[in-house]
């Protein structure tokens, strides 16, 4: 009766095994995979923006054409009309304006050169503004 259960116990752990097991494969790629996504540096902001005021970044970043700066950001109060974009080498504000308390986008850039991260309040309250901008 011994010899049973032990064989038993061996033949379960034996198939339990063989049931778990895991085969690998390497595949061989003809071309490299580049992530083309990759951020260059995260910066972490929390400011105050006066009633209709406008708040920008005074450090300049150079940016490629085809590049996407992510800007992802809460506020309060949640009411407030946020435009945040960014500032390029002509003192041109490129923005998407945001209602709700949270914004997140990419903008991609369509020409090379240097750009500033900036808000436009657009309300008549102070609102408080936390996130962060990936390049």
């Amino acid at each position: 009766m011994l010899k049973k259960k032990v064989f038993c116990s061996i033949l379960a752990c034996l198939l339990l095994f063989c049931c778990l097991s895991v085969h690998t494969v390497a595949l061989e790629l003809d071309e490299p995979v580049v992530d083309s996504a990759v951020a260059r540096a995260t910066s972490q902001f929390s400011v105050e923006i006066p009633a209709n005021g406008f708040r920008y970044v005074r450090t300049t970043f150079p940016m490629e054409y085809g590049e996407v700066v992510s800007i992802r950001a809460v506020y309060s109060p949640s009411s407030a009309n946020i435009s945040f974009g960014l500032v390029d080498s002509d003192n041109t504000f490129h923005y998407i304006t945001s209602t709700g308390g949270s914004f997140d986008h990419g903008f991609v850039i369509t020409e090379r050169g240097d750009y500033r991260f900036a808000m436009e309040n657009n309300s008549s309250v102070e609102v408080s503004v936390t996130g962060f901008v990936t390049y």
